[in-house]
């Protein structure tokens, strides 16, 4: 889908000016695209984004995207001729393989103008130089680190698929072709822009890249409705909120945490409602013996109650406070004759003040935070991690 920052300063890929919008109407009359009502603007805290022409109420209609413009695993491409095996059955895999053909062939590509409205550059945290990925903390360095090995892992099973031929078009062997380089770009742009829709022919839910309204950006606050109608064989987009003439239309790509945003898409908002600050059970329990050398002598009547109702797992602060399995974990933890009656019905209280939690994970990230402007001239990826930790700590200092 769109994005929410489209900041650039990556020296991976190469920066795309944002505020031509001439790729986008050349998009509109290629595909013949009828939402006049619709109008891709440049806004200043987004980068490039849709605005309505008219006050919209919801329940109104923002797209009606007819299917055959959506670009799915299956859709007609000689960029898969080239493999040894052309089975995949990974949807991401295949777009990204159809991706770097199509990009390419450049004007000689069907697919060209949807193509020429696509970043060519993307400030996940993948894109952190090594040097930054060194000084990131460790909860985000090892989803980081999970991702570039996961990612390499696709990228050698690709080049040991590949036939020994020479492209037609360039002149080049296959694994010249599909490159590292080019992999990356292709694999990123399907998984910040691509949709979900469900096959009919094969009865299960895909991916697929959906030329302009992949323009739309990202908010917390929005609410949409996306659907099929397979009779008029139409992908449906409706808004559930209203906006004024002229104002940017968001529509929300799912319950995401800005950390999960941040790794998959990479871009944060302020003032999330799905943003929250994730402790490990081992956190919890040194912080606990820390306040109190017996709070961490768990007996078997405690630890039976952990595990049946995995209280070691979503220990969360989020903008309402703790979650119910921090509480109860915490329960658990001062309590010396555990009411399990509580346990099941959710009310109790605990004794521990929170700040004595939360203060030590604020010092944590505050560290992390000095640490990490030891360096000059970084990318936005690094830049929009410190900006993610200032978030986490002012929500630790509200708790």
């Amino acid at each position: 889908m769109g994005r929410t920052k489209r900041m650039r300063r990556n020296k991976l890929l190469k920066v795309q000016s944002s505020h031509d919008c001439s790729d986008i109407i050349n998009l509109q009359k290629s595909i013949k695209l009828k939402c006049k009502h619709l109008k891709i603007g440049f806004f200043n805290d987004t980068g490039r984004g849709v605005k309505c022409r008219k006050k919209l109420e919801k329940g109104d209609l923002l797209i009606a995207l007819p299917l055959n413009l959506l670009i799915t695993p299956t859709s007609q491409s000689d960029a898969y001729k080239f493999l040894n095996d052309e089975n995949i059955v990974d949807p991401q895999l295949r777009l990204s393989i159809f991706l770097m053909y199509e990009n390419h062939l450049k004007n000689d590509s069907k697919y060209f103008n949807y193509i020429q409205t696509l970043p060519q550059s993307y400030s996940n945290v993948y894109f952190c130089t090594d040097s930054e990925i060194q000084l990131l903390p460790d909860l985000i360095k090892k989803l980081v680190v999970t991702q570039k090995t996961d990612l390499e892992f696709l990228f050698e099973k690709l080049q040991n698929n590949l036939n020994d031929e020479i492209c037609s078009h360039c002149d080049k062997s296959i694994k010249k072709l599909y490159n590292r380089y080019e992999f990356i770009w292709a694999w990123f742009t399907v998984n910040t822009r691509s949709v979900y829709y469900e096959d009919k022919s094969m009865r299960k839910k895909s991916l697929a890249l959906a030329p302009f309204l992949d323009m739309f950006n990202h908010s917390s606050d929005a609410n949409t409705k996306m659907y099929i109608d397979f009779d008029n064989e139409l992908y449906i987009l409706k808004t559930l909120n209203s906006f004024r003439k002229h104002q940017q239309i968001f529509i929300k790509y799912g319950p995401h945490s800005n950390l999960k945003l941040l790794i998959e898409y990479g871009f944060i908002i302020p003032c999330n409602h799905y943003d929250f600050i994730e402790f490990s059970f081992d956190d919890v329990i040194t912080s606990a013996r820390e306040i109190n050398s017996e709070f961490g002598n768990l007996s078997k009547l405690k630890w039976n109650l952990l595990q049946k109702n995995h209280l070691n797992k979503n220990l969360l602060i989020n903008l309402d406070g703790f979650s119910w399995n921090f509480n109860s974990l915490l329960y658990l933890i001062v309590t010396r004759d555990v009411d399990v009656s509580l346990i099941k019905s959710k009310i109790y209280s605990n004794e521990l003040n929170p700040a004595e939690f939360t203060s030590k994970k604020s010092i944590e990230f505050l560290s992390a935070l000095d640490k990490m402007n030891v360096l000059n001239d970084t990318t936005i990826s690094y830049e929009t991690v410190k900006q993610l930790l200032k978030i986490y700590i002012n929500l630790l200092q509200k708790i």
